[in-house]
């Protein structure tokens, strides 16, 4: 392994350990309830459900397409990272569009901020790393498309949340 590879890793650790400590300052502070009722337990236990499925279902057909096709170019780690994200956002999209994503009295704007914030970072990420020509590593799409994706899925996150909130305002009105 390279030094820069390893530094790489280093920092992103470092990164994940402050956000999860930024998630769990701001996003959770005292004397706010975000527990679930009883109903959104239920949808949330369905929405693990469908996202295990869909992430089944997405690494079958990667699966599939890698080993018989031979089109695919994409690093491996980077295609079952994808899957994975398939199978996140099928989980946010059926929580969110069955009221079960936040919870209690939760103002969703701290979340919304903070999945915008990261999908615009992942994205920039991304755009950098095209701008140097390091999308495709050796004629496979690298580990550039992990930023893809990171971005795709929180900014997805984000756009369903709109949709959810406009269609209940639509209702309500």
């Amino acid at each position: 392994m390279s030094t820069t590879y390893i530094i790489g890793f280093i920092v992103g650790i470092i990164c994940v350990v402050l956000v999860c400590a930024f998630k769990r300052n701001v996003l959770h502070q005292k004397g706010r309830n975000e527990d679930l009722d009883e109903r959104q337990k239920i949808i949330n236990g369905q929405a693990y459900k469908i996202a295990f499925f869909t992430l089944m279902a997405a690494n079958l057909v990667y699966a599939f397409v890698e080993s018989n096709l031979e089109t695919v170019h994409i690093n491996n780690f980077v295609g079952i990272f994808a899957c994975y994200c398939a199978a996140i956002m099928a989980y946010a999209g059926y929580s969110i569009f069955h009221d079960s994503y936040y919870g209690i009295k939760n103002q969703d704007k701290r979340y919304l901020t903070f999945f915008t914030l990261m999908g615009i970072v992942c994205g920039i990420s991304a755009v950098i790393q095209i701008a140097k020509g390091n999308l495709v590593e050796d004629g496979v799409i690298g580990d550039t498309g992990m930023f893809i994706c990171c971005s795709v899925l929180m900014l997805s996150i984000v756009i369903m949340t709109l949709i959810h909130k406009a269609i209940r305002k639509n209702d309500e009105d």
